[in-house]
């Protein structure tokens, strides 16, 4: 006898087999990331829109996402109550006694300047090559070369997203602006910064952290 195209009652299972994908039965809302990460309200929106918790979850795989990050209602936000439960649990990185560039980023946005890179920001759906060079393509520093072999982090709301080594700084032919050449598999970075939540710094979006410049 076929089966019926029908779902069972805890909406787990259709026609007798079980979903591709969990439905998240509890969600959180802007408020309640706002008040439990201590977030102002554009930062809180910054992080949900973005999906950083996933990153918290596995590496960066592009946009083949098993179960909505984030939804909209209106102008209401809401992501997974579980994600907002992994992004309450992520360490503060010790880093206080550390130098190293920091990149705060937005959500993913396409850029509006053609010939740089594809992407501003970050975006969970973002393949690992889009968000290298999100994070890592063509910033505004001034001084900027001696700061080879230091560490580079790249943040949404504080929340670590890239890190690594620098290795090289290159300069843009023709705009005052830079690149840089990260290892990502850099150990000591990684101890440092990996799946860690960072201060926020006060600044511009792209900073030079620690006082103390390497020699």
């Amino acid at each position: 006898m076929a089966t019926r195209s029908t779902f069972d009652s805890q909406l787990e299972s259709f026609a007798g087999r079980r979903l591709s994908a969990t439905i998240p039965d509890a969600w959180a809302s802007l408020s309640d990331v706002e008040q439990e990460l201590g977030l102002t309200r554009s930062l809180a929106m910054q992080l949900m829109i973005a999906g950083v918790a996933r990153r918290y979850t596995a590496p960066i795989s592009g946009p083949h996402l098993d179960r909505p990050y984030v939804i909209r209602s209106g102008a209401r936000l809401f992501i997974p109550r579980s994600d907002l439960d992994i992004l309450r649990d992520v360490p503060i990185a010790r880093v206080s006694d550390l130098a190293y560039i920091n990149v705060r980023l937005g959500p993913g946005t396409m850029n509006d300047r053609p010939g740089l890179r594809k992407y501003l920001g970050y975006s969970i759906e973002f393949t690992a090559t889009e968000a290298y060079e999100a994070a890592t393509h063509w910033w505004y520093f001034r001084d900027i070369d001696d700061w080879c072999g230091r560490h580079f982090v790249a943040s949404v709301a504080g929340f670590v997203t890239l890190a690594g080594r620098i290795d090289r700084v290159i300069h843009h032919p023709t705009r005052d602006r830079v690149k840089f050449d990260v290892d990502t598999t850099d150990s000591r970075a990684r101890a440092a910064f990996e799946s860690q939540r960072i201060p926020i710094h006060r600044g511009g979006p792209a900073l030079k952290i620690g006082a103390v410049a390497p020699s």
